[in-house]
């Protein structure tokens, strides 16, 4: 079996509205089950709400940034979000990530 990647969405979020992070993250939840490329485990906001992380994990990283690509896009609150995928260790232990952005 492949390895689990963690992957996280970064990008800045400056509202008091939760709604947004709500429907994005129940349209992550439904794509990755729904594909079941992934695992979705949470998102955190920084103290002041500038920033929002959303975590997941997933055995192959291209299925499951293909897969949930179009929900990204989609979302208002994504532009300029950033995607980390670790792709595992190098020798020296420093991690190896594979960086989209929207």
């Amino acid at each position: 079996m492949a390895d689990l990647h963690p992957v996280t969405i970064r990008f800045n979020y400056k509202t008091e509205d939760f709604d947004y992070l709500d429907k994005l993250q129940d349209g992550i939840e439904r794509g990755v089950t729904y594909h079941k490329v992934g695992v979705y485990d949470t998102y955190e906001l920084d103290e002041a709400n500038n920033q929002a992380i959303f975590f997941l994990s997933t055995h192959d990283p291209e299925v499951l940034f293909r897969n949930l690509k179009p929900i990204l896009e989609e979302s208002p609150i994504l532009k300029g979000a950033k995607i980390d995928v670790e792709m595992g260790r190098a020798e020296d232990g420093t991690r190896i990530v594979k960086e989209y952005q929207l």
